[in-house]
């Protein structure tokens, strides 16, 4: 399989987004281009590059199926929140091949503030995850740092519990490998409200970031859940 030397979302109604991604081989894993791809997914959820038609920024997650690549891959900041490149950014960045995530016996059930490159811009959810995740998977580290051409290090696979936000985070972008997209939930009928959708006007999205920062337990305040119908309606027929 040849991997992309650029990185763009893919449209929300892409099929890729709507389906179990596939497994990588080890023999993709020994290759060039798959080492170049997933640098560049670090580079990207780091701050250091741009995706095409965004502009350079530290992100949260990122899944391989949201820039149209069907590979079990995902790459995430443990730390970082979305903003500005830092050192932190660069540091926290970690990166897997063909991860699986197991809840263990009896986890917490957290409220988590979410929003997803694969959803409407001003779409916010407020949903459950579980507190803790049990994560296994090939690692990929980059010792000499994500510049192009450094080199990257496979390790074994790795088992390790993760707690916090980068449970959470983990969640989020292995929802993308099973082919499940954030709205999905919210635009079935009737939809299964789990915690909220919300609508955060742009003149208001600074206000909300501070404020999902600082928290995930408390309720967003209701001025944000009321999603337009209407929206909501193209998009159920956008998703299919």
């Amino acid at each position: 399989m040849e991997y992309p030397v650029r990185l763009q979302f893919a449209p929300v109604e892409d099929v890729i987004l709507r389906r179990p991604a596939r497994m990588v081989t080890e023999e993709e894993m020994c290759s060039a281009s798959f080492a170049d791809f997933i640098r560049l997914m670090g580079r990207v959820v780091t701050g250091q590059q741009a995706m095409e038609g965004q502009s350079t920024m530290c992100m949260v997650g990122l899944a391989a199926p949201q820039v149209g690549v069907d590979a079990r891959v995902i790459a995430f900041n443990s730390v970082a929140e979305r903003g500005p490149s830092s050192d932190e950014a660069r540091r926290q960045i970690r990166i897997f091949v063909n991860p699986s995530i197991v809840v263990p016996p009896d986890t917490d059930i957290v409220m988590s503030h979410e929003g997803c490159f694969s959803a409407p811009p001003n779409c916010r959810a407020w949903r459950p995850r579980y507190s803790c995740v049990w994560l296994s998977g090939v690692e990929v580290t980059f010792p000499d740092g994500l510049d192009p051409g450094s080199s990257a290090r496979f390790h074994s696979i790795v088992d390790e519990i993760v707690v916090g936000n980068p449970a959470i985070r983990v969640q989020h972008e292995c929802d993308h490998l099973d082919g499940k997209r954030m709205l999905d939930d919210y635009c079935t009928d009737p939809p299964e409200q789990m915690g909220g959708l919300l609508y955060v006007p742009p003149d208001l999205m600074p206000d909300y970031r501070r404020f999902a920062n600082a928290t995930t337990s408390n309720a967003p305040p209701d001025s944000w859940l009321a999603f337009p119908q209407s929206e909501l309606d193209a998009w159920r027929s956008m998703l299919g």
